[in-house]
């Protein structure tokens, strides 16, 4: 008898955040992801544990947070999985499916890629972009396939740098600049780069999704797109404001799941419990995420799904690149609560962004005092640009706040206030606090 179990396709790009139409009206069209939200469930607040690449992927592939899995920083800075931790690829191996990673993978270094446990891996030889990628992807789909697979497609889109010459013109004077930008050419000219960008991926997604229907595999397909983090921009990538952490999340399944959309909160550490849920799979106790199979099912209408499956999600950041910044964060529907262990500028800029025009532009924005404590009302303030920490009318949400966080940092066994997270690279540490010095084949 034919295994009924849905095909998993996880499709991860490149510091994107929600820097798209579906998310926001005034942005540039992107036709082909836009496909994938026409049919399947938008979710409207997913976030990202961490604003990293390699510690939110692995969230991704373990179900766990960064300080739980180990990957408290970059993979090529020293950091990795904690040897006994399980990743996705483990586990679908052993429900009998056939595991594949296609293009770029951020949560083990090269030579240690076999961790991961996929069974098949291809990489292009330079630079893993979409217009390389999606066709090898399509060339996998066309294949006959005896059992189930699930395939992990990573890009380097939209990882700066942004100026590249197979860009789609975006014009600087139509882009949309964020509140917490300046508005001025150098920025315009760098939005307008990563927007151009962001329509070379979506056409490497369209010869995807056109191979995915031509070979017959749509209806039971549980298509996934997604990215690690927010865009890289200042205030953004590397920060736990909602620029940073906040993601898209496309979830399409047509044979089970009607289009829609959910507005509860969700978080990359439940995306492998809810993988699991869905192939039947048991779900083991180490895993730290919740599965929202139920909230995509409820009544077979996401779009009815109950708001209060998850009362906040939490995020954190220890490690990026050579720089210690520990921080964590926990949000409600409403509220944000950043906790710094740090004293520093207001946000730290990480090198792709500090060289980058509007990482000059806005130097000298970031350069203020650090508060220990941040909160913000994100109904009347969703830039968050005014911290309410301290303030004695929102006293008993800043005391609440503090306690859920410390809650689950203490049942998570984060180290967090106890002790520092050391930085795995000893004989190295002349790279420790210097930003402007970068290790080799520096990649952030």
């Amino acid at each position: 008898m034919a295994d009924a179990r849905p095909n998993i396709i996880l499709i991860t790009l490149h510091d994107l955040g929600r820097q798209l139409r579906i998310y926001d009206a005034d942005l540039p069209a992107n036709p082909n992801i836009e496909r994938i939200a026409e049919r399947g469930v938008v979710f409207r607040q997913h976030y990202a544990t961490c604003p990293l690449c390699s510690p939110s992927r692995a969230s991704i592939i373990t179900g766990r947070y960064p300080h739980s899995n180990g990957m408290n920083g970059l993979t090529h800075r020293g950091f990795a999985l904690n040897p006994d931790e399980k990743p996705l690829a483990e586990y679908f191996n052993e429900a009998g499916y056939h595991t594949a990673l296609y293009g770029f993978q951020h949560e083990a270094e090269p030579h240690e890629i076999a961790r991961l446990r996929y069974t098949e891996v291809w990489q292009p030889e330079g630079k893993p972009w979409l217009a390389e990628v999606a066709p090898a992807v399509a060339r996998f789909l066309q294949r006959r396939h005896d059992r189930p697979f699930m395939l992990a497609v990573g890009t380097a889109e939209v990882h700066r740098k942004f100026k590249q010459s197979f860009n789609v013109p975006v014009a600087p004077d139509a882009v949309k600049v964020p509140p917490y930008l300046r508005d001025c050419p150098d920025v315009r000219e760098d939005l307008a780069d990563f927007y151009g960008l962001v329509q070379v991926a979506d056409r490497g997604v369209g010869i995807i999704l056109d191979a995915l229907a031509r070979c017959g595999l749509e209806e039971n397909t549980v298509l996934i797109f997604t990215t690690d983090h927010g865009f890289a921009f200042p205030r953004a990538k590397s920060t736990l404001y909602d620029a940073g952490i906040g993601v898209v999340f496309l979830l399409q399944w047509p044979a089970r799941l009607r289009a829609g959309e959910v507005r509860s909160l969700t978080s990359h550490v439940d995306v492998l419990p809810t993988l699991l849920d869905i192939i039947g799979r048991s779900i083991e106790e180490r895993i730290q995420g919740r599965s929202f199979l139920r909230l995509l099912e409820a009544g077979n209408s996401p779009a009815k799904a109950v708001d209060a499956w998850r009362a906040e999600i939490f995020a954190e950041k220890s490690w990026h690149g050579n720089e210690y910044d520990p921080m964590r964060c926990v949000r409600t529907a409403r509220f944000k609560y950043i906790r710094n262990f740090k004293v520093g500028w207001l946000y730290q800029t990480p090198l792709d962004i500090k060289r980058s025009l509007s990482g000059k532009i806005m130097e000298q924005e970031r350069r203020r005092p650090r508060p220990i404590i941040e909160l913000y009302d994100l109904i009347n303030d969703p830039h968050e640009q005014h911290n309410l920490a301290g303030a004695p009318q929102w006293a008993d949400v800043e005391r609440d706040l503090a306690t859920r966080l410390e809650r689950w940092m203490r049942e998570t066994g984060d180290p967090l206030p106890d002790r520092d997270i050391p930085w795995p690279a000893p004989g190295k540490e002349h790279y420790l606090n210097n930003m402007d010095c970068p290790m080799p084949d520096e990649i952030e």
